[in-house]
């Protein structure tokens, strides 16, 4: 019997970015693709609470804002860490798309839902470290990411929430 894996949408933020699951963040594009899916009927699951509306605010003044070398450095770490035994926890997390701005980290992805708590919390931990690494007067290796992740969980019409989501 082949089972395929769930859809599952990654969201984190830079640390003291607002996140999803607050209604003062500025999430109204993330708003607008999860009322298309709601229109398409599409089903899924969330880790937190996410509104229709939001009230467009950034953070606080302590935001954390990644510069463009840094984003180009994390999504290169991304992948590199998401590859067939590049991590002995991670271990082939199946990206199909990622997108870094300079307060937030989205990727879309196939995994199995049992172990991806484990797995994001890794890639969050490793990915600080190496920015710290690679940018010692920018990051400190902590606060460089807010606390938790936001995750949606689609089992059916998978091609279709990943056009939506891909936009």
């Amino acid at each position: 019997m082949n089972i395929q894996k769930p859809l599952i949408h990654i969201l984190w933020t830079t640390f003291d970015t607002l996140p999803v699951w607050n209604k003062n963040g500025n999430w109204d594009e993330f708003a607008k693709k999860y009322q298309i899916l709601k229109e398409n009927k599409i089903d899924f699951t969330t880790s937190h609470k996410h509104y229709s509306k939001y009230n467009n605010q950034i953070g606080k003044p302590t935001t954390r804002f990644l510069s463009d070398k840094a984003i180009i450095k994390l999504e290169a770490d991304i992948l590199n860490l998401t590859k067939p035994n590049a991590d002995r926890i991670i271990n082939e997390l199946n990206i199909v798309h990622i997108k870094i701005t300079n307060v937030f980290v989205e990727i879309l992805l196939f995994s199995d839902e049992l172990d991806i708590n484990q797995k994001i919390a890794r890639l969050k931990s490793r990915t600080a470290t190496l920015l710290h690494f690679s940018f010692p007067e920018e990051f400190l290796g902590k606060k460089t990411w807010s606390k938790g992740y936001w995750q949606s969980t689609f089992k059916k019409n998978q091609k279709l929430a990943l056009n939506i989501l891909n936009k």
